[in-house]
């Protein structure tokens, strides 16, 4: 139980590492530190996703690194989104098990270059 409180005690929310990043920007250390923690929280939950169902593994890689370049999206660092929503799209493309997800990065990465 105290593992379960803990890990929620360290879970770091969106919207705390877009604030940091638009008002400290990405070389900040504590603002690297959330990115780094809201990063490995996004894997883990595909992990997880992968653990209960092994097939699904692909799917929840990339739906973790469109989460991530959403984050992205909403800050300063766009660039950082496109370039991470090119290289899923094309992964996304290639598997059967994530083509659903390739109308969805690609709307994305369409908002994002207009």
């Amino acid at each position: 139980m105290t593992e379960q409180i803990k890990r929620f005690e360290d879970n770091v929310n969106e919207q705390q590492v877009i604030d940091a990043l638009r008002d400290k920007g990405i070389d900040d250390v504590e603002t690297k530190e959330l990115l780094i923690k809201y990063i490995d929280q996004c894997h883990s939950e595909a992990d997880r996703e992968a653990v209960a169902d092994p097939t699904l593994s692909n799917h929840a890689n990339i739906k973790a690194e469109i989460k991530i370049a959403e984050l992205y999206s909403k800050t300063q660092y766009k660039d950082y989104a496109l370039e991470s929503l090119s290289e899923i799209y094309q992964n996304a493309g290639q598997n059967e098990s994530t083509k659903d997800l390739v109308e969805q990065i690609r709307q994305l990465i369409d908002e994002l270059n207009h």
